[in-house]
């Protein structure tokens, strides 16, 4: 694939195109044999190659941004609602990328809404996917997704992939207080204890706040729910 801007323009009716029949074959609770068989010819390979090239060349190109907002569409057709492909996700470095591709400032709420409805199909029951999200910092953009849009189903989204994240953020916060009450087994030195105590109660800090932040968010949505 040309992923020159010149080549980007011409390629991309094409790839939408095929990316559109391709969710259309198997975006349906009947074909999870199709979603079964795609992942097993290689086709995860393909779509995650081809979105990390397109990521790769979107700086300042908005066409490249906008192919690569077609291939996750197409990414999400072929795991929703399938926990088995979704969990074949966490072979690949499709969540790092999905991410790296939400931060870019150049898209519109639905594109966002696109990206971050993938991440939480991705999250849905893979805690394997769950961790590589908060271990790349994916909470805080969900978090700065709620806060800015006032896009509902961009917010229900974003929700949507903090409600999956919430349990593996608790099993990462305890970890984490147990980790840090551990004596010095290794014989390390005293210097080099403080500073990973220190990094330990950082992550921990960092940790608490989010769960408190997704607590927050559930509880607003609950009196929401009850005034209508």
């Amino acid at each position: 694939m040309n992923l020159s801007d010149n080549g980007i323009n011409q390629s991309y009716q094409l790839w939408s195109s095929v990316c559109s029949a391709l969710s259309a074959c198997v975006n349906n609770p009947q074909n999870a044999r199709l979603q079964q068989f795609f992942v097993s010819i290689g086709g995860l390979t393909v779509l995650d190659g081809l979105l990390a090239k397109l990521i790769y060349n979107s700086s300042g190109n908005s066409s490249s941004t906008k192919l690569a907002v077609v291939v996750t569409k197409t990414l999400d057709a072929c795991i929703a609602d399938n926990y088995a492909v979704g969990a074949a996700v966490a072979r690949y470095n499709i969540v790092p990328n999905l991410l790296t591709l939400l931060s870019y400032n150049m898209m519109n709420s639905g594109e966002k809404f696109s990206i971050i409805l993938t991440l939480g199909h991705c999250t849905d029951g893979c805690e394997e996917n769950q961790y590589v999200l908060v271990k790349n910092n994916g909470l805080p953009l969900m978090i700065q997704a709620l806060t800015e849009s006032q896009d509902e189903e961009l917010n229900k989204a974003a929700t949507f992939v903090l409600q999956n994240c919430k349990r593996i953020t608790e099993k990462l916060s305890v970890k984490l207080s147990e980790d840090s009450s551990n004596t010095d087994a290794a014989g390390h030195l005293e210097e080099d204890l403080q500073h990973r105590e220190g990094i330990i109660e950082d992550y921990r800090v960092k940790a608490k706040q989010i769960l408190d932040r997704i607590e927050q968010l559930e509880n607003e949505h609950q009196e929401v729910s009850r005034l209508f």
